[in-house]
């Protein structure tokens, strides 16, 4: 099957938190995310040709499963980025990034 995969380090620790893309069924898997303040959330992204991050979902501490739809899922794809940002509970207020960035990784056909 067509898959994709990035490795996403984070910071300067360079521990990798894998994700895996199957575009067939459009299920999204990240291994467990970053550790987050309290009344903090990891946040994942992806930034396409466009240069605009795109929210897919809130991360959990334990492995996650996402089912980007639409134009989203689109989005991962050969070359995309893929970002994790620690935002406030809830996610994003803004649609944006407000918090900083702790990994990042390009995604690649595997």
């Amino acid at each position: 099957p067509d898959v994709c995969s990035s490795d996403l380090m984070l910071g300067d620790a360079k521990s990798p938190v894998a994700a895996v893309y199957d575009p067939a069924n459009g299920a999204l898997r990240v291994a467990a995310g970053p550790g987050v303040p309290d009344a903090r959330v990891a946040q994942l992204w992806v930034i396409g040709g466009d240069g605009v991050p795109h929210s897919l979902g809130l991360l959990s501490g334990r492995p996650t499963s996402l089912a980007p739809k639409g134009v989203d899922r689109g989005r991962i794809a050969p070359g995309a980025t893929l970002a994790i940002s620690v935002e406030p509970l809830g996610g994003s207020p803004t649609g944006l990034p407000t918090g900083p960035v702790v990994a990042t990784g390009v995604v690649a056909r595997v």
